[in-house]
C-alpha cells in the first residue's frame, strides 16, 4: 500500500485520519523518492 499525496486521496483519507495534522508536514514523497 504506497503513500499517495493527492488532492481525491487526501478526501479519502480524512475519514480515516479525522485528526487535524499539520497541513505543510505532510509526507515528502520527492524526498522518499530519493531514499530509495
Amino acid at each position: 500500500m504506497r503513500h499517495v499525496c493527492r488532492s481525491s486521496a487526501g478526501a479519502a483519507s480524512r475519514q480515516f485520519h479525522p485528526v487535524p495534522r499539520a497541513p505543510r508536514r505532510r509526507y515528502d514523497h520527492r524526498r522518499a523518492a530519493q531514499a530509495l
